[in-house]
């Protein structure tokens, strides 16, 4: 087994954040000796912080890493991958939308070849404004950019770090999830899906869903877009 980095960002997620850390720790053990788990928490303003800290300080395989300010889902998930140190890093969240304890099998049936390996829920999906949610996400990415992705904003994807690495990611918020894939396709990295059983939240709220998160989306997708026109155009002119 390649060594592995596990990561998660979190914000507000006390009721769940020491289950979750338990038993993500308890399965990276098993898998590999070689492993780190790493916590970004995004300004979180409950006791999730002083919390884990308290119920995991012997744990020398963990990293947590604070942002003094909620800066975003996008921020908390590339300041987690740029401190990621193993061959294979693994992203998910704190709320544990998949059994956590099926990712020895995914890893050890993951291909060579494959830079990326990314979820797609199998089964019944979140409330009525979370489908609208993601079937929006997948329309407008579709409309904006012409690729149709099968539940982008999933929260299980992995990585071969050295390819990770290569990615220009700059989001701040949730358009993390489809910059990754588009990223990733420019760079004509091979990217393969595994059907997962979507497991619903058990504590705390999502924070993802709302106006402000949305327009976040759209005004980031924006930017992306005519960065890429820009850069297409610069590119022409230059031959």
């Amino acid at each position: 087994m390649k060594s592995v980095s596990f990561v998660i960002p979190f914000y507000n997620e006390s009721e769940s954040i020491e289950e979750t850390v338990s038993v993500v720790l308890s399965i990276l053990k098993k898998m590999t000796d070689d492993f780190e788990l790493i916590l970004v928490n995004d300004g979180s303003i409950d006791d999730s912080l002083p919390k884990v800290l308290k119920a995991f300080s012997q744990e020398n395989s963990l990293l947590v890493i604070s942002h003094g300010i909620n800066k975003g889902l996008g921020a908390a998930i590339r300041t987690g991958f740029d401190a990621a140190q193993k061959d294979i890093v693994v992203y998910s969240d704190m709320d544990m939308p998949f059994d956590f304890h099926l990712l020895p099998e995914i890893l050890k049936t993951m291909p060579n070849d494959v830079d990326i390996l990314r979820g797609i829920r199998s089964s019944d999906r979140e409330n009525w404004i979370r489908k609208i949610y993601s079937f929006g996400f997948k329309t407008f990415i579709y409309a904006l950019f012409g690729y149709s992705f099968a539940d982008p904003n999933f929260a299980l994807k992995i990585f071969n770090r050295k390819q990770l690495q290569s990615l220009n990611l700059n989001s701040d918020g949730s358009f993390i999830d489809a910059e990754i894939l588009l990223e990733a396709l420019k760079l004509g990295y091979k990217i393969e899906t595994i059907d997962i059983e979507y497991k619903h939240r058990q504590h705390g709220t999502s924070h993802l869903a709302n106006f402000k998160n949305i327009f976040r989306i759209l005004k980031e997708a924006l930017s992306y877009k005519f960065k890429s026109v820009k850069n297409k155009v610069e590119n022409n002119h230059a031959l």
